[in-house]
């Protein structure tokens, strides 16, 4: 699983390990209902960026090597007790431009809770959990763990998380949390923003594993905050959401999400909207079985920077590039997404992915924002228009057996008449290849 806490080896029970990497998983501490799970993972890729943010800044052109590190323990004490714990290890070799939040931890607690069941009626429970933990909900357009980033995201908090069986096929998984982004410290130990919450409630209702919704409300709060118009204070807001999908009429499949946000900035009201939607078809009996899909993502800016309101989109802690590629200059923020995309499995172990996007600025004198949700370049004239530029990504994965795989990837971007107009416009060229190691 992305969250390496959410996997479950009790079905091993004490029958024989027929792989050799599962001796560690589900095993007797001295008594049977003591159970001790070990795992880990390597990830090591290689990423060379050319004309990286269009040109702007030194060097043109930068390759570099990234490795990372975790491993983590799985304590189970009868059916009411859990700790678990997880660290990782982030390094990059020859980064010559500075990101270093993006790209090194070099020794971190990645998790670190304790989760106590008081309540459990057959698949339905309670469970309390507080401590270090990585947060991921629905498609991670929102809240997202960034698995891609070097460094991975965490929070600390408490959380409290029921799961409801109707008995019917229906479940349902409603969490609530409250908890501050934790912020890595290469030169001590990483602690949490005092100046950042996040809180909030999410609920998924599942029929089966091809249709559901999520409902959800999420809170956000950040002190010493600046807005790309340079005012400076605190943003507190709320978004309300709702995302639906469904694979009940295969070979089409849909989903949607949704999401209002108000609040304030600095003392002036907030007002800001999201959507997303993504149509797919699988042609199941051709070669490699492709899946063609369409997708549309929308996130409001501000048309005024002097008008007292504030409708630039927050996008909270999202992972970006899925949805606006993987170079990330586009961010959920003041933009306007179209894509169209083909999945292919030429054989059973690759798969191949093809990805075209174009994006619009929502507002011309608002920012074009990042996948870090950082302004990159802005016109207060909006005289540059509003055409950002297009990307075309094309992805390979191969899985070379149950625990490992290696993936590379292509990216370019054509900048348009709004990168023009407001600096250096050269195009984009990202090339990575990884590899993992997962047990």
């Amino acid at each position: 699983q992305l969250l390496r806490y959410q996997e479950d080896y009790s079905i091993l029970g004490d029958e024989p390990r027929k792989d050799w990497l599962d001796f560690a998983k589900h095993r007797p501490l001295g008594r049977d209902d003591i159970r001790l799970t070990v795992g880990g993972q390597f990830r090591a890729r290689f990423e060379l960026k050319n004309h990286e943010v269009f040109g702007s800044g030194v060097p043109s052109s930068d390759d570099y090597f990234l490795h990372r590190y975790r491993i983590h323990a799985d304590l189970q004490v009868q059916d009411w007790l859990r700790v678990f714990v997880e660290g990782k290890f982030a390094f990059a070799e020859d980064r010559d431009r500075l990101a270093p939040m993006l790209y090194q931890d070099k020794a971190g607690v990645q998790n670190a809770f304790v989760d106590i069941t008081p309540w459990r009626s057959g698949k339905s429970k309670l469970v309390f959990r507080t401590g270090r933990q990585e947060l991921l909900y629905g498609k991670q357009r929102l809240v997202s763990s960034f698995d891609w980033a070097n460094i991975l995201r965490t929070f600390d908090g408490a959380r409290v998380l029921l799961t409801l069986d109707e008995g019917d096929g229906g479940t349902w998984q409603i969490d609530g949390w409250w908890t501050r982004l934790v912020q890595v410290d290469n030169d001590g130990c990483n602690g949490a923003d005092e100046d950042t919450q996040f809180f909030g409630i999410y609920a998924t209702h599942k029929r089966s594993s091809k249709s559901g919704f999520d409902i959800y409300a999420l809170g956000f709060s950040g002190d010493k905050r600046t807005s790309a118009n340079g005012r400076m204070g605190t943003d507190t807001r709320m978004t309300f959401g709702t995302r639906l999908w469904c694979k009940q009429f295969e070979p089409w499949d849909f989903e949607f999400e949704g999401a209002w946000q108000t609040g304030r900035f600095s003392g002036q009201p907030d007002n800001a909207w999201m959507a997303a939607f993504v149509g797919g078809y699988t042609f199941k009996d051709c070669p490699a079985q492709p899946r063609l899909s369409v997708g549309y993502d929308y996130a409001s800016g501000d048309d005024s920077p002097t008008d007292g309101h504030v409708s630039t989109f927050n996008q909270l802690f999202p992972l970006g590039h899925a949805y606006f590629g993987y170079i990330d200059v586009v961010g959920r923020q003041n933009i306007h997404a179209a894509h169209a995309r083909v999945d292919l499995v030429p054989c059973e172990k690759t798969k191949v992915w093809l990805q075209f996007y174009s994006f619009w600025l929502d507002e011309r004198k608002d920012a074009l924002y990042n996948a870090g949700g950082v302004p990159i370049r802005r016109d207060m004239t909006g005289s540059s228009g509003s055409y950002v530029g297009s990307e075309l990504d094309i992805v390979v994965k191969y899985q070379l057996d149950r625990h490992s795989s290696v993936v590379a990837g292509y990216s370019h971007f054509w900048p348009g008449a709004f990168i023009g107009g407001t600096g250096p416009s050269k195009a984009i060229d990202f090339v990575f290849v990884q590899y993992q190691c997962t047990f």
